[in-house]
């Protein structure tokens, strides 16, 4: 049976696809057997017109050679010179990640049953096994801190501040941005101490200046800290490094409408994502909920339209567009739309 959810199966149309939404150069796809050494096959493709590029297939016993031989061969397939891989500190996976592969297994497990089966119970008992197999594992120990997280389940508190601690000891062995994630995650969400988050967001940002990972981190926790104009300008900073960034556009468009209400400057900004992504669904979408928000259903309704014609199976802008047409008091047709969204989630 076709599985989608899980990651089995999906067509190239669709892996493109996503490539797409994510504005990623180049996707990566492929299958593994591990039934006697790991049997990896993967193939390099051009997002913009789904071209083979290249493929490799590699045998070994170790799934870290694998790893690390792959990684050198596609980042020169992608064009990189080596020049720069050269000049890059780069670390075998087994450094970066664990020596060991039955703890990688285990928080792959983990992994695959917070995100695919939604079951946070499975995957903290195999991220501690990850970690208990490997107690120095500062990848498994993030992971274990996640899901916890995202429990919201008290009986997990002092797993959860373990976790952290033992994230923050083996924190050298992860590379320098994993390093400020941590720190940032530490004091945002564990300690509540986002000024000093901000810090180290600012100190990120001064040492890799043409990142934008590090501008995007600055601007969130400026957000969470409701400094609202500070994280706008942030964002800005980040489409004059790169006038695509769509996730700027989107969160400058969201401060502007929903937290400061000035939906004449969200309209603004959204009209720039349009006019930077023209083929992009979102684009159309977010003016769309600019103008829900005013209270112009007609307009509103217009930019779902156009939004569901270049994505059309999204059942959340038919969805959108049933709101608008419950607002104009057209019940029946709401109706209609809604109905086509249910049979679409189907």
């Amino acid at each position: 049976d076709v599985d989608y959810k899980k990651g089995f199966n999906v067509p190239l149309t669709l892996k493109k696809k996503i490539a797409k939404q994510l504005y990623a150069d180049y996707f990566i796809s492929g299958n593994i057997n591990d039934k006697e050494n790991y049997n990896v096959l993967t193939k390099l493709y051009k997002t913009e017109n789904g071209q083979l590029i290249s493929e490799i297939k590699q045998t070994n016993s170790n799934i870290f050679n694998i790893i690390d031989n792959l990684s050198l061969f596609y980042r020169k397939e992608m064009g990189v010179p080596l020049s720069h891989i050269q000049s890059n500190t780069n670390l075998s996976s087994s450094e970066i990640i664990t020596e060991s592969s039955k703890a990688y297994e285990e928080f792959i497990k983990g992994i695959i049953f917070r995100i695919y089966e939604n079951n946070n119970d499975l995957s903290i008992q195999h991220l501690q096994e990850a970690i208990k197999i490997d107690p120095g594992f500062c990848l498994g120990a993030c992971g274990l801190y996640n899901t916890c997280e995202r429990s919201h389940n008290e009986k997990y508190e002092e797993i959860k501040s373990d976790s952290i601690k033992m994230a923050l000891k083996h924190i050298y062995k992860v590379p320098t941005r994993l390093q400020f994630r941590i720190k940032i995650g530490n004091y945002i969400w564990h300690v509540g101490q986002p000024e000093k988050a901000r810090k180290v967001a600012k100190m990120w940002v001064k040492q890799y200046p043409n990142c934008l990972d590090p501008y995007y981190e600055l601007a969130h926790i400026l957000m969470l800290e409701t400094k609202n104009n500070e994280s706008i300008k942030v964002y800005k900073e980040i489409l004059e490094h790169n006038s695509t960034s769509y996730r700027a556009y989107e969160h400058i468009v969201h401060i502007y409408s929903t937290h400061l209400g000035q939906y004449d400057k969200a309209i603004v900004y959204a009209e720039k994502y349009m006019e930077a992504c023209p083929r992009q669904a979102p684009s159309y979408a977010l003016l769309a909920d600019i103008y829900y928000g005013m209270g112009n259903y007609g307009l509103s309704k217009d930019y779902y339209e156009q939004a569901f014609m270049l994505a059309s199976d999204n059942s959340n802008y038919l969805c959108g567009i049933a709101k608008c047409e419950i607002n104009s008091g057209n019940f029946s047709q709401s109706e209609e739309q809604l109905e086509e969204a249910l049979e679409l989630c189907k």
